[in-house]
């Protein structure tokens, strides 16, 4: 992406339209990341454009080389105290960063949660995840309320927090 004078290197995804069953979550999802474009956190993965071609969505971020998810960083060998203590810490600021400009991340989860050499960045904020029989999410990971089919708020990425610190 080329703005004047600058050129950035970013993650392009692109979205099946498949995956928004009705106009609603569509537009829930194009509100929540132009919400994201404006978060600076140094612990999320910056939305920096998105936009539509035709049905299909489109969202350009941060590219995050070296990245390697927690789930496959735990899956080589467990954290340390200490450095799950500071992943945690660098979860919660990204969530409490989103919240500040009224995002859920509503997919936190270790796959969700990117370990590089400088640092953590949280992915995928606004992208609905499939259903998996009735539960939106990995299974493990989300709220009671999720499993409920009752609304979701920050309270609902705390609960995912905790089990992701669990993992």
């Amino acid at each position: 992406v080329a703005g004047p004078g600058s050129q950035v290197t970013v993650a392009l995804k692109l979205v099946n339209p498949n995956v928004f069953p009705t106009a609603m979550l569509l537009q829930r999802s194009e509100r929540e990341l132009k919400q994201l474009e404006r978060v600076t956190s140094t612990s999320i993965a910056r939305i920096i454009a998105h936009g539509r071609q035709g049905d299909q969505l489109w969202i350009a971020s941060e590219l995050v080389p070296g990245g390697r998810t927690l789930a496959a960083e735990v899956a080589a060998a467990p954290l340390d105290v200490q450095r799950a203590t500071e992943v945690m810490l660098a979860v919660g600021k990204a969530l409490a960063d989103a919240a500040a400009v009224g995002v859920i991340h509503r997919d936190l989860s270790p796959k969700n949660v990117l370990l590089t050499g400088g640092g953590v960045k949280l992915i995928n904020f606004s992208i609905p995840v499939p259903a998996t029989e009735r539960v939106q999410g990995v299974p493990a990971f989300v709220a009671p309320e999720v499993v409920e089919g009752k609304p979701v708020d920050q309270r609902s990425n705390i609960y995912s927090l905790g089990a992701v610190w669990y993992f």
